[in-house]
């Protein structure tokens, strides 16, 4: 399975999807996020900079702390967009996906 595959597969597992590289960069977001954050009409953004995280406790907002925390609940809400998301965040990375996602639901 290619990485794009990959991402279908994913999106089709899960409501709401971010791609995340190894700068905390989002690379690319399922329509839902996309739509309710107006992704699309901005620039490039860090995904763990736009949510605020309630969860995991010991979750500083940095990409090692995500590593870290692989598997727990993530709470996080954007004051911006008035949009909330729980959910994982995920290394795909062996299955040729770069970088880590975070999948969940509003």
């Amino acid at each position: 399975m290619n990485p794009n595959q990959l991402w279908d597969e994913v999106q089709r597992l899960f409501t709401l999807v971010a791609q995340i590289d190894s700068e905390g960069t989002l690379v690319r977001a399922s329509p839902l996020l996309n739509r309710k954050c107006r992704l699309n009409d901005t620039g490039p953004i860090k995904f763990f900079d736009y949510f605020k995280f309630k969860r995991p406790t010991p979750f500083d907002g940095s990409l090692a702390s995500a590593r870290e925390a692989i598997g727990e609940l993530f709470l996080g809400f954007s004051e911006e967009s008035g949009f909330a998301i729980r959910g994982q965040v995920l290394d795909y990375s062996d299955m040729g996906l770069e970088g880590l996602c975070f999948v969940g639901v509003p």
